[in-house]
């Protein structure tokens, strides 16, 4: 596709802002959040009082499931076991 006269192929990363949409061009570093983090624990808090779901995790692969939990996750969201890539044991760490 051609964007802003920008040929983009298959194979190129692109990054997509998940809260405004933004999309860039290129592989975005990212970076896990520091639970600990007081000021993201108040945040957090915060939502807490408003949400009415209770997943906090997507749990795609056994590490997310492993983190989620020690984080205090209600819930996991995991593949479906039909469409899940992963080994079926890992699917099983996700859901549990």
């Amino acid at each position: 596709m051609t964007v802003a006269g920008r040929v983009i192929v298959e194979g190129d990363w692109i990054s997509i802002d998940g809260t405004n949409g933004d999309v860039f061009l290129g592989r975005l570093e990212t970076m896990v959040p520091d639970i600990s983090d007081p000021w993201l624990m108040r945040l957090l808090t915060w939502a807490d009082e408003v949400r009415k779901l209770r997943v906090r995790a997507n749990a795609d692969y056994p590490v997310d499931a492993e983190r989620a939990r020690r984080y205090g996750r209600k819930g996991s969201a995991s593949p479906a076991p039909s469409t899940c890539s992963l080994r079926p044991s890992a699917c099983r760490s996700c859901r549990r």
